[in-house]
């Protein structure tokens, strides 16, 4: 499954997703469970996972993030959403990936986008795409962080992040947090370049986090302190919780079907 995939609908595009997506994917096969409840979701061979947004004052395109088995049907599903407006499928595994647009329910180009452009870039975009702190690329570090590493000298840069990287992971020499960052979607790539590219010229900024995983693992901790709020946490539980604090706020849309 892609690690970086997510729809973007247009301000015009008011589509309520689980309402249109539910009738389409139950004719599939498929059908809802909820995997943050008491006792869990089954187990399927095929699925269908969606975490849709809050949405932002100011930020008018509604984010969809997404986590399919079947690449295919991410892009149905992106089909379906476009028949009442503009719709982005973006998605990027490392190097590779894709952007690509939908418009009533068909493939549509560049074009498309025109009516939604602006010329100014939005708030703390970054022109150095190049810019690093040690040999670790801003870009590919969470956007709190980035928004520090860009307001201090790299070597103080490089210094606060070896010091977070010990408090989070407990490795002096941060290794930890660089071997999982290196399969972390690459923002250097082309593809990377040319989604960041398109969503600075929409004017979005906040567009990349959370992805699906930190969402997921901290709304499926947020729910069970909702639930219990007295629940004993493990090692690693608070920086999952602290990674998305509203995750609640989040609309979690699961279908899955057996094969």
């Amino acid at each position: 499954m892609v690690r970086w995939h997510s729809l973007f609908l247009s301000p015009n595009n008011e589509v309520d997703a689980p309402s249109a997506l539910l009738p389409v994917l139950q004719a599939e096969g498929y059908e809802v469970y909820d995997p943050f409840g008491s006792f869990g979701g089954h187990a399927y061979t095929e699925t269908v996972r969606l975490f849709i947004a809050p949405y932002e004052t100011g930020a008018p395109w509604q984010r969809i993030l997404l986590e399919v088995t079947q690449p295919d049907t991410a892009e149905f599903i992106a089909q379906i959403l476009s028949k009442s407006g503009l719709c982005i499928s973006a998605w990027l595994e490392k190097e590779i990936g894709d952007l690509r647009l939908y418009q009533d329910g068909q493939p549509a180009n560049e074009a498309a986008l025109t009516p939604y452009q602006t010329k100014t870039p939005p708030t703390g975009y970054v022109e150095d795409k190049h810019a690093k702190v040690g040999d670790l690329a801003v870009s590919d570090m969470p956007e709190k962080i980035q928004e520090l590493a860009n307001q201090v000298k790299p070597k103080q840069a490089e210094k606060l992040f070896n010091k977070m990287t010990r408090r989070v992971f407990g490795n002096p020499d941060a290794d930890a947090a660089r071997a999982l960052l290196q399969d972390a979607p690459d923002w250097h790539s082309e593809p990377g370049q040319r989604i960041s590219s398109i969503m600075a010229s929409l004017g979005l900024s906040a567009w990349r986090e959370p992805d699906f995983a930190t969402l997921r693992a901290a709304y499926t901790l947020h729910a069970r302190l909702k639930r219990r709020p007295n629940a004993t946490l493990l090692p690693g539980d608070d920086t999952a919780l602290n990674a998305v604090p509203n995750a609640l706020d989040y609309t979690p849309f699961y279908m899955g079907k057996a094969t």
